[in-house]
């Protein structure tokens, strides 16, 4: 594998999902050890070559060589390509190009909330901007996803789980947490400015997504051996209770209402019983 020289990857070091891959090019020998460099800690031959406000956006690579700097999916691409020639040919597509693009920029102004780093609020992290269109897709993209994997599980629930089947009242219900939890933070919280409320609803999709993936484990499982009813109630109270620790988790480094977290669960219950007096009926 070719090996990337003289070249620096600037990185988000308090983002745990950028921490993963530019460690992950180190590794796997694509770049130099010394390759990766945290933005919050450049050094000042670097910041007269990027761009330091494009750069939160878009991840820098450095050619100290040549004194050029690439961002964002086109970084990824020159390293990925220089250790493997052949990607060129998909890489120089503009088709491709454009879909990457967005991919990238759907990743990167929401990584802050997929995968919570700490010290949200510090001004000299790397701290992707706010981009309201970027956030709504993800907030549509994570209801959409958990709705349609909860669809697939409740089902193995039995009649233990009141909602009514099909994924339209999962994405009812994934969804209207985001209103029940806006009205709790209008009335006991200071929390006005779109992008904070809408940091704390990136957060509240990303849980619940993150919820409905630690199921597929159970519906994979099922599918070849059938698993009795017990069993996946048991699975389903693990997931929720690991769902109420992150909530709790990332309330706490964004300094929200600690109250929020159980708002959470008062949502979940009201809905569970009212579900559960319609089906008596």
């Amino acid at each position: 594998m070719k090996k990337l020289d003289d070249s620096i990857l600037l990185y988000d070091a308090a983002c745990p999902m950028c921490e993963v891959y530019s460690h992950g090019f180190i590794a796997a020998g694509m770049l130099d050890k010394s390759g990766r460099m945290d933005y919050a800690g450049m050094s000042e031959e670097i910041k007269t070559l990027v761009d330091v406000n494009r750069a939160r956006n878009e991840i820098a690579l450095v050619n100290l060589k040549n004194q050029t700097v690439k961002y964002g999916i086109f970084s990824l691409f020159a390293i990925i390509s220089h250790s493997f020639p052949a990607f060129n040919i998909l890489f120089d597509w503009k088709p491709f190009q454009k879909i990457m693009k967005r991919v990238y920029s759907f990743v990167s102004f929401n990584r802050r909330v997929i995968i919570c780093g700490n010290e949200p609020e510090n001004p000299l992290a790397c701290n992707p901007d706010f981009s309201l269109k970027y956030r709504i897709a993800y907030l549509i993209f994570a209801a959409v996803l958990s709705a349609f994997i909860l669809k697939t599980f409740t089902p193995l629930l039995g009649n233990y789980w009141p909602i009514p089947k099909g994924w339209i009242p999962e994405l009812l219900l994934v969804s209207g947490q985001l209103v029940f939890q806006y009205f709790v933070l209008r009335l006991f919280s200071n929390v006005r400015t779109v992008p904070k409320l809408f940091d704390y609803f990136g957060n509240l999709m990303m849980i619940s997504l993150m919820g409905s993936l630690l199921l597929v484990p159970a519906i994979i499982l099922n599918r070849f051996v059938a698993m009795p009813v017990y069993v996946m109630l048991f699975w389903f109270a693990t997931v929720v209770l690991c769902m109420f620790l992150e909530h709790k988790r990332r309330i706490k480094i964004y300094q929200l209402p600690a109250g929020l977290t159980y708002s959470w669960v008062i949502y979940r219950i009201l809905v569970s019983s009212v579900f559960f007096l319609i089906a008596l009926k």
